[in-house]
């Protein structure tokens, strides 16, 4: 061919070729292998995923029974980890740590039962982790002020039971578990109108799971969520003023108990984070904490939710004047024959001065 000549096109060879790519295609089935594990309780549900594989059998999914004996031997053929699937109804022992070590996909018996496909989930097996079930499908979680042993824990259940989590507060997150409202994902959460659960809910859900609750799930959801939602007041020391709780009869102590707060009784206790008065600060407050209205302790029982405490702080009303002392006092000379001493009137530049105290409003623990 001539340089810079256009190639001609033949309609019958890209036909041929694209019906070859077809049976390609075609050629190659997504084996699923339901694994009867020894030593484990046999239930029901696998063999009914087995009967769901072999009603929707065809050329692209071809079911098989195996016994846990016979995975070393089907390993030894060298299946390809991207069209072979492993239904185990037990996520633990040698068998499924080996097959997840070779980066197999694996899947409960209600991925297969329920009404999600999962298949055929696109992606790499190396970062596709084994899924249980599908209970938490299209849910994203993020997670604030745990220890990253806890985060792995509840992160492992969450992927287990199909949802995905986020290390950054993104629009995508659908829930935050948090162990404090006194973060700043905790306040960014509440703007954005995200459920906010306690870390009670990923280990709820998963027991929810194990028992199979899968036709109702919308409801469990809503259940599970009203149950566990973070307490408005939860991670939080408060001190209320004497004053309040003599005039109420210590209702506003039981708001604060119900909020999941700890109630100080020591005014100076370190551990407190908001004290709480009607009109004005207290003179034994501790520098650099937080003092607001009791509006603010009602809008949050009002709401379920902590509300931003800035607007509520309470500011002081008047300055504490303090009179100086002169730096240094003159003397005069003694005159002949007397030698009386005058001490002069401190200068104008030692005048009283007026001391303000701040209040600063303390910044919110990031996590």
């Amino acid at each position: 061919m001539a340089r810079g000549a256009v190639p001609m096109e033949f309609p019958e060879r890209n036909a041929v070729r694209q019906h070859s790519d077809e049976v390609k295609l075609e050629a190659m089935p997504l084996d699923v292998h339901c694994v009867h594990q020894e030593g484990v309780e046999f239930r029901a549900a696998l063999m009914e995923a087995f009967k769901v594989l072999l009603q929707n059998q065809s050329g692209t999914v071809r079911a098989r029974w195996k016994t846990e004996d016979e995975i070393p031997h089907l390993l030894s053929t060298s299946p390809s980890t991207k069209d072979t699937v492993f239904v185990c109804e037990d996520f633990h022992g040698a068998t499924f740590n080996l097959l997840r070590s070779r980066n197999f996909k694996i899947v409960g018996p209600e991925c297969i039962t329920g009404q999600q496909n999962v298949l055929h989930m696109d992606g790499d097996n190396s970062t596709n982790p084994p899924l249980f079930n599908t209970l938490l499908q299209g849910i994203v979680v993020c997670f604030s002020g745990f220890t990253v042993k806890q985060m792995k824990n509840m992160q492992e259940k969450i992927l287990l039971m199909g949802g995905s989590t986020s290390g950054s507060l993104r629009p995508s997150v659908t829930h935050l578990v948090a162990k404090s409202v006194n973060t700043e994902k905790y306040l960014a959460a509440t703007g954005a109108g995200m459920k906010i659960m306690q870390s009670s809910w990923v280990d709820t859900m998963w027991k929810q799971s194990l028992l199979g609750n899968y036709a109702g799930r919308d409801e469990v959801l809503e259940l599970e969520e009203e149950t566990h939602a973070l307490p408005y007041l939860q991670g939080l020391t408060i001190f209320i003023c004497p004053d309040l709780n003599k005039k109420t009869g210590g209702s506003y102590q039981g708001l604060v108990e119900k909020g999941g707060a700890t109630l100080a009784t020591n005014i100076r206790d370190k551990a407190i984070t908001h004290y709480v008065c009607k009109n004005s600060p207290l003179d034994d407050a501790l520098d650099g904490v937080p003092c607001v209205q009791i509006t603010w302790l009602l809008e949050c029982a009002r709401a379920r939710l902590c509300q931003k405490w800035a607007p509520y702080l309470i500011l002081p009303t008047r300055a504490v004047e303090v009179p100086s002392l002169p730096s240094r006092a003159s003397w005069s000379r003694p005159t002949s024959g007397n030698r009386k001493r005058t001490l002069s009137p401190p200068s104008s530049s030692h005048s009283a001065f007026v001391v303000k105290r701040a209040i600063t409003t303390p910044k919110t623990i990031s996590g």
